[in-house]
């Protein structure tokens, strides 16, 4: 085995699993207005978009799965696999919960937007580059949305974005359509993660890779 060979296996054994659980826990946490700590498990929809995603990832060749789980592996190697699949799945599950508004007519809009970008990702096909580059667009952009904007609607005072969207939703509670304020730890919490899963998915053992192998 090569030095490039021994540095590959302790990066999908331990270094991507380990980051990629790190996001999963961080992502579940939530800090209050009180600053209290707790953690949320991802729900059932966020579970669905995370198993859409790793289909785009295989179909985009971002991840060789063939380098994970094997028949002619070892016992030991396809655990290893097995255990980076399942770090993966539950990390996207838990940023898209950490992206999506928590309820209301935005939590509506959220999933909506991330089923119908992920199917259309999937139907239409799109190399590795193009997907990674689209999924920062996208994460980035839902980031934008909840804990820029919407917390930004949230605050207290006559704005003109809070006359606008009382205007145009008019008898509608702020909180009925899902806004509600976070603290300013949860920005840049969620920004952390969001890099961090970029930096996993960047990282993930490519076909790509196991081609130029």
């Amino acid at each position: 085995m090569t030095s490039r060979d021994r540095r590959s296996v302790v990066h999908e054994a331990i270094t991507l699993p380990l980051l990629l659980w790190t996001v999963a826990m961080v992502a579940g946490a939530r800090i209050g207005a009180d600053g209290a700590l707790r953690f949320v498990p991802p729900p059932l929809m966020s579970l669905v978009f995370s198993t859409l995603l790793v289909a785009v990832l295989v179909q985009s060749r971002a991840i060789a799965v063939s380098r994970l789980l094997a028949p002619g592996y070892t016992l030991l190697e396809n655990v290893s696999g097995a255990v980076l699949l399942a770090a993966l799945l539950l990390a996207g599950a838990q940023v898209f919960h950490l992206l999506t508004p928590e309820r209301g007519i935005f939590n509506v809009f959220g999933n909506v937007l991330f089923l119908a970008l992920l199917l259309n990702t999937y139907v239409t096909g799109v190399d590795r580059r193009r997907l990674l580059g689209a999924l920062g667009v996208v994460f980035g952009s839902a980031l934008v949305l909840k804990f820029v904007i919407l917390d930004g609607l949230a605050v207290e005072g006559s704005t003109m974005g809070r006359r606008l969207l009382a205007a145009a939703v008019e008898g509608v509670t702020l909180g009925a359509l899902g806004i509600e304020p976070h603290p300013d730890s949860m920005g840049y919490l969620a920004f952390a993660v969001v890099l961090l899963f970029m930096l996993a998915l960047w990282s993930l053992p490519s076909a790509y890779d196991e081609a130029a192998r």
